[in-house]
């Protein structure tokens, strides 16, 4: 239930960042765009802290840290709390 929550918030926040890239292009959505636009770089200030946070946990996981980085980026918290969730419930048992 939880993953799919979280999976829809996933959704939701790439949406959000096609809805700021279409806001450049797209006249209607012009008078949106700065406030967009602030948005998408308080998140990705926001997801640059988190990532240099939770990096060393993230390590431990066999992925590329590339691929961690960039889905730190792209969801945040979103990815690496299932992340790190699912993987010390499978070292409890």
């Amino acid at each position: 239930m939880l993953s799919t929550i979280f999976n829809l918030l996933k959704v939701a926040t790439v949406i959000f960042y096609l809805l700021a890239l279409a806001s450049l292009v797209i006249e209607p959505l012009h008078g949106f765009q700065m406030i967009l636009l602030t948005i998408v770089a308080a998140l990705a200030i926001a997801h640059a802290a988190e990532f240099l946070l939770v990096r060393n946990k993230l390590a431990l996981i066999e992925k590329a840290a590339g691929h961690h980085l960039l889905n730190v980026m792209l969801f945040g918290f979103l990815y690496w709390i299932p992340l790190l969730y699912t993987d010390n419930a499978n070292s409890n048992t």
